[in-house]
């Protein structure tokens, strides 16, 4: 099974810290801290995850929320909207790393891994709205119809990442449905960075 730590590490470092802020120098103490220091924050419900582990789960998102925020509220030049950004995709990609070490069988994993999709998905949307609303005329047109086919892209990508996964092509096992939901959130994700980097862009400006 794949190791959830380097992902994180490969996310933040390939995504936030290239293609957004490109500013290695103030990103450097965030991977530190997001791959070897810090606690989960949120979780996805799973059988494994009983109502008192729950509970558990939530005292620590709770406090581990208050110290992240205020780790990265202490650095200079970062925007209110960078630091929301930072906050939310820290809380996704800890929250499915903290979830698995209750609940690693593979319907447990995919469980994490769709409830992580679900709240890139859901930055995504939020992404999206405030470029449109700050786009003008027939600018806004060119965000909808790119939109559109990112999605249309998407239906086919994931029709592939089905296709490959066939037992006839790729050997079978219950890892292929991991890899399946795997791909599919790096996706999601990809384009919800995508689209907080053009809107920061903006923002900048």
């Amino acid at each position: 099974m794949f190791k959830f730590s380097k992902k994180i590490c490969k996310f933040i470092e390939s995504y936030l810290m290239i293609q957004i802020m490109k500013r290695s120098s103030t990103f450097i103490p965030l991977i530190i801290f997001v791959c070897v220091v810090s606690p989960k924050i949120i979780f996805a419900q799973t059988d494994r995850i009983t109502p008192d582990i729950a509970k558990k789960i939530q005292f620590r998102v709770d406090s581990a929320a208050l110290v992240f925020k205020k780790k990265i509220s202490q650095r200079d030049g970062d925007s209110p909207e960078y630091l929301q950004f930072a906050l939310d995709t820290f809380k996704i990609e800890c929250a499915s790393e903290y979830a698995m070490d209750y609940d690693y069988s593979t319907v447990g994993m995919n469980a994490i891994m769709d409830k992580a999709t679900d709240e890139y998905d859901k930055l995504l949307n939020k992404y999206y709205k405030k470029l449109l609303a700050h786009l003008q005329g027939d600018d806004k047109q060119t965000l909808i119809n790119t939109q559109r086919a990112w999605l249309k892209f998407k239906q086919l990508e994931i029709n592939l990442i089905g296709t490959v996964s066939q037992t006839k092509y790729s050997g079978g096992g219950s890892i292929q449905s991991n890899l399946n939901t795997e791909a599919i959130n790096e996706m999601v994700k990809q384009r919800a960075v995508a689209l907080y980097g053009f809107y920061s862009r903006l923002q900048n400006n």
